[in-house]
């Protein structure tokens, strides 16, 4: 019985033990550029001591495989670059002495990992200052499809015409003529447009009337609208205006039509005062197409009027960047004509088919939520179906299609086929350790027409 007990005394001892011995492990990945690696991923590789190469090591007494990596595959670090909670074995644990662990770190951009080795101790052990990066440089003197970076400052070489992903606004942003060398880095996508300004317009239209002997102060006042809506009738036939959200209107798409319902007269209000004044009346009747209610910016009446949208009475508009390829600066007075669908919601004035130098006619973006896997074969590939909508009228366009979310090693190759309604793409994995299984969370593909 006491030899049973003295047993059953060192199993319960040794029970401990075997939760001894690893450092549970976390860091930020930020580059010398001061770029965190947001999305990018972090392993551990085990790296036996150069002085015993060959030995077999051990782990609190235990085999180890040195060809150990943990984890197994590469971990996802987070939107800041971080990473917490991987257990490693401690290098001060591990016999012979003088191993190390090789930790890789690899960013979401198309740009090399960069890697530190490391000894490993402690219960806890934060690396961020010992794995620091060099800063991110993308070169694309020759252009590179899929191309990924963080920010426009990362990107070198690229010439007008040239595209990559940014990583952090998730968008397509192309180089342009316009200021070149350096790029003038334009912002294509899906956006959404969050302010459009007309300047000081508070309130809008403001009109009084006064008879101090016998009736007070008659004033009337149009303020702004509230943000994100359009004053107008959203369904195209007659009726009352009122404010709406841009999606009454269809959404962030092309807006055909704007109808300020039965409006004629837009607004009328009659005054009498039949003992001391004769009848007053405002009118404001419906205005011609494409003007604007406004006073003139010098010289002539002060009176609002149907005025032409640029010319002499008004300043034409000038491009800036608002989310996309061209839009309308702060103006004293502004008419919006359209919002057509190039990617992203932008501004254009009516007959004008030339966007800030770049002929383009139309762009449709197509996405896909279900794309391909290749196999663990090196050069393996897969093609995946991306449906456009609105369909192009024809299949004379250039596609551009980039891959969010790569999981492993996914390369896009290029286009296979194409229609007035699709395109197909070609995806592949690569060489070396980076013949795995490989994909995309979702491809975005864009049609443009020259």
């Amino acid at each position: 019985m006491r030899g049973l007990t003295l047993v059953l005394g060192l199993l319960l001892c040794a029970i401990p033990a075997l939760g001894q011995g690893t450092t549970t492990v976390s860091g930020t990945i930020t580059d010398a550029g001061g770029q965190a690696w947001a999305q990018g991923t972090v392993q551990f590789t085990f790296r036996p001591s150069n002085s015993n190469p060959t030995a077999q090591y051990f782990f609190n007494g235990t085999p180890f495989d040195k060809s150990t990596t943990i984890p197994q595959a590469p971990l996802a670090l987070d939107g800041s670059g971080s990473f917490s909670g991987v257990v490693v074995p401690s290098n001060t644990s591990i016999t012979p002495s003088g191993s190390t662990w090789t930790v890789q770190a690899c960013p979401a951009s198309t740009t090399p990992c960069s890697s530190a080795n490391l000894t490993i101790t402690g219960g806890s052990e934060n690396i961020s200052t010992f794995l620091i990066p060099p800063a991110i440089n993308l070169n694309l003197s020759v252009p590179l499809l899929g191309a990924r970076a963080y920010q426009d400052s990362e990107v070198t070489g690229a010439l007008p015409g040239t595209f990559y992903f940014n990583l952090t606004d998730n968008r397509l942003h192309l180089c342009l003529q316009t200021g070149f060398p350096p790029c003038t880095w334009s912002v294509l996508g899906s956006g959404t447009v969050t302010n459009f300004s007309a300047g000081n317009l508070s309130p809008l239209f403001t009109t009084s009337v006064a008879n101090s002997t016998t009736a007070p102060a008659l004033s009337f006042a149009l303020l702004n609208a509230p943000a994100g809506t359009v004053y107008g009738n959203p369904f195209g036939s007659p009726a009352s205006p009122s404010f709406n959200p841009l999606s009454s209107f269809g959404g962030i798409g092309t807006v055909t039509t704007f109808s300020a319902g039965a409006a004629n007269p837009f607004f009328t209000t009659t005054v009498t005062n039949p003992t001391t004044t004769p009848t007053l009346n405002f009118i404001i009747n419906t205005q011609s197409a494409n003007c604007v209610l406004a006073g003139p910016t010098s010289g002539g009446s002060a009176n609002p009027t149907c005025r032409a949208i640029v010319g002499a009475d008004l300043p034409n508009p000038s491009a800036s960047t608002l989310g996309g390829i061209e839009s309308a600066a702060p103006v004293t007075h502004q008419w919006i004509d359209s919002i057509s669908t190039l990617g992203v919601p932008h501004l254009s004035r009516p007959g004008v088919g030339d966007i800030n130098g770049l002929n383009v006619t139309l762009i449709s973006l197509g996405t896909n939520s279900s794309v391909c896997s290749t196999t663990n074969v090196a050069g393996n590939t897969c093609t995946t179906t991306v449906t456009i909508s609105p369909a192009q009228p024809d299949t004379n366009f250039i596609p551009l299609c980039m891959g969010t979310g790569a999981v492993q090693f996914p390369f896009i190759l290029g286009t296979t086929t194409q229609t007035t309604t699709s395109i197909t793409v070609e995806i592949t994995n690569g060489q070396g350790n980076q013949a795995q299984v490989s994909t995309f969370a979702s491809l975005n593909c864009a049609a443009l027409h020259p």
